[in-house]
């Protein structure tokens, strides 16, 4: 269903395939279909905000290591310690395309 490659440093990077949703208008797939599809990804109980952003020709790195650009949404897990889970999902398919854990900032 869902494979993840993990690379690990201080920020882990995780590629998602396989991961599709329902497009719900004629363009692009609804703030709520990426959010519950988020949940099911991140289901750490510690997550105290959620936020989406949808962008608009951002940089892709695909599997095959080149990049392409594309409307995405971007979903941030946001917790006590300041550390987050940001999910990239493609905006018209819903397929999840990367998974990054990030450090807070100091």
């Amino acid at each position: 269903m869902i494979r993840l490659l993990f690379t690990a440093v201080t920020v882990s990077v995780m590629v998602l395939t396989g991961c599709t949703a329902k497009v719900e208008n004629d363009e692009y797939v609804s703030k709520d279909v990426v959010l519950e599809q988020a949940k099911e990804i991140e289901t750490s109980p510690h997550v105290v905000e959620w936020k989406a952003e949808i962008v608009k020709d951002k940089e892709i790195r695909t599997r095959n290591n080149t990049t392409e650009r594309r409307t995405v949404w971007v979903v941030e897990a946001i917790y006590p310690a300041g550390n987050r889970t940001v999910i990239i999902f493609d905006a018209k398919t819903g397929e999840g395309l990367a998974l990054k854990e990030l450090e807070p900032n100091k």
